[in-house]
């Protein structure tokens, strides 16, 4: 299936008129069917794809709500569910006891709580773990950036680094992903809370994509340094509820997905549109400011397809020719979704044409993150209260 999107850049009216098109159609389908029945319970079952045969392999049950994952250089991995524990999975197996250290959390099942987990980059020598959560406070909660030390199985000098003034009463749009950058900045994603104005609210940083330092401070060069009607964090705005980030591995550029159909590449000072580039349930048009200037999405999908969360980009060598495909995990659509590009890296000057699709296997439950481990395998979670732990390798 090939995507044909217009310029990057668009006045409001006409993005506008693309997003409700967008919203009113199956524009796009996978460009194959999975041959196999969804996965069930821990049994391992194999899948037809286009260019492999695959297996999906349960490796873990029962977590609570699973979020995110990262590895550890010895190949072990860190996991966060939402209820606020983070828990070590070596040689594949779960281990019992989760790591303590960890915030008390403002929990919501499915939506917040203890979320993204990353590594700094000289984990190596300092040991530092980065993690978001929704924090509590007297106007609600807000979504903080804390790190900590690893040492066995507990995290030691658990700092926050960043609190966000996005304090909100909602339980609803609640995501917060991080990743650095090569050049060692922080990127960190804020949601509206459900009040959707927020995101073009520039003195708030709810529905925003905010650029750090490793400590939490402000770089000197973020876009709107210095002006009084922006907060000097924000790096980009207009978003509705991010829900997965990456970074591309050879260009070091930004890439999010936001809750519902689209990807985004990060630029500085842009605005994304929420909620300007949607139709409210009840039918009615949110209008934009006149002469505001507002960005495309790089890639649009079918929200009743897919409801996109989690993401990366595969550079193993397990499965060479995904090498520098895009993996899209799925909320609504329950599915794990391969998006290929015609050139390496892809060109991102302007919205994605000439992509292709694939539906790698239904799954019969929500995919909240996936990621690429070590060992150039693809490992993800899913989204359930008793939530699993799971892995693509090849069919035997």
């Amino acid at each position: 299936m090939l995507y044909t999107l217009s310029p990057l850049r668009l006045p409001g009216a006409v993005v506008l008129l693309v997003a409700t098109l967008a919203a009113g159609c199956a524009s796009e389908s996978a460009t194959s069917e999975p041959t196999a029945e969804p996965v069930a319970g821990s049994d391992a079952r194999s899948f037809e794809t286009e260019l492999y045969p695959i297996r999906v392999v349960t490796l873990a049950e029962g977590l609570v709500f699973p979020y995110s994952m990262t590895f550890l250089p010895d190949g072990s991995m860190l996991l966060t569910e939402l209820e606020g524990r983070m828990r070590l999975v070596r040689n594949g197996v779960l281990q019992p006891d989760p790591i303590s250290g960890t915030p008390e959390v403002h929990y919501v099942p499915a939506r917040g709580g203890l979320m993204d987990i990353i590594l700094h980059p000289d984990f190596a020598e300092n040991r530092w773990v980065y993690f978001t959560y929704d924090k509590s406070g007297e106007r609600g909660a807000t979504p903080a950036v804390a790190r900590g030390t690893l040492e066995g199985n507990q995290l030691n000098d658990v700092i926050d680094i960043f609190v966000s003034d996005a304090w909100g009463t909602s339980n609803g749009h609640l995501s917060s992903y991080i990743r650095f950058t090569p050049d060692g900045m922080l990127f960190m994603s804020t949601a509206e809370r459900n009040e959707p104005i927020r995101s073009q609210d520039t003195t708030d940083h709810a529905g925003k994509l905010l650029r750090l330092h490793d400590d939490g401070s402000v770089p000197a060069d973020n876009p709107f340094v210095g002006r009084e009607d922006f907060r000097p964090e924000i790096y980009a705005y207009g978003h509705r509820d991010i829900h997965g980030m990456t970074v591309h591995p050879e260009t070091g550029e930004v890439w999010t997905n936001e809750h519902g159909d689209e990807v985004n590449i990060a630029r500085p000072g842009l605005n994304y549109g929420w909620p300007y580039v949607a139709v409210r349930q009840t039918g009615e048009i949110v209008p934009a400011p006149e002469g505001l200037d507002l960005t495309a999405p790089y890639l649009t999908l079918d929200t009743r397809i897919v409801q996109v969360s989690g993401m990366t980009f595969y550079t193993g060598n397990v499965f060479p020719e995904w090498r520098g495909d895009l993996f899209i995990s799925g909320l609504a659509g329950e599915q794990v979704h391969r998006v290929s590009f015609e050139e390496d890296p892809p060109d991102t000057s302007a919205p994605a044409w000439g992509k292709s699709r694939e539906i790698l296997f239904p799954l019969g439950a929500q995919v909240r993150d996936v990621r690429e481990g070590p060992d150039g395998l693809l490992y993800f979670v899913t989204n359930e209260e008793n939530g699993r732990l799971m892995r693509i390798e090849p069919a035997e």
